[in-house]
């Protein structure tokens, strides 16, 4: 993978096995979704990528609301919203790659941003159409 990223700016992820896939193979969704992940980010490293943007999702935060009150999710919310038991095999697969990105970032200088987006209904249901047992 290092060889396809050679003279790459920027990587944008936005791989990942959903929640019907992740549900049906479980061992394959968290290798697909972890590992995978894992595995791009050392490989951006190594290529000397500068800036490294990945898809998380708002399920993360799912299990933090009851602690959150009624009051709007600040965008820079610490990162300890997430700190509660994920309420999906998918949300856990996020919020480890959340972490994952932060210790790259850390640990190797690596520049990351983790977009948590949350899709429409709309948008899903053509994501569903589209790659169905996703």
């Amino acid at each position: 993978m290092q060889e396809l990223l050679q003279d790459v700016d920027g990587v944008i992820h936005t791989a990942a096995m959903l929640s019907t896939g992740l549900r049906s193979d479980p061992l394959r969704g968290l290798e697909v979704n972890i590992l995978g992940t894992a595995r791009l980010l050392d490989a951006a490293c190594e290529a000397g990528v500068r800036r490294f943007v990945r898809a998380s999702s708002a399920t993360v935060v799912y299990a933090g609301f009851p602690v959150l009150g009624s009051d709007p999710i600040l965008e820079d919310a610490a990162l300890g919203v997430v700190s509660h038991r994920p309420g999906s095999l998918y949300a856990l697969t996020k919020q480890s790659c959340e972490h994952l990105a932060l210790l790259w970032r850390d640990l190797y200088g690596l520049s990351i941003v983790s977009l948590r987006l949350q899709p429409s209904s709309a948008a899903m249901r053509m994501l569903l159409q589209a790659f169905p047992g996703g």
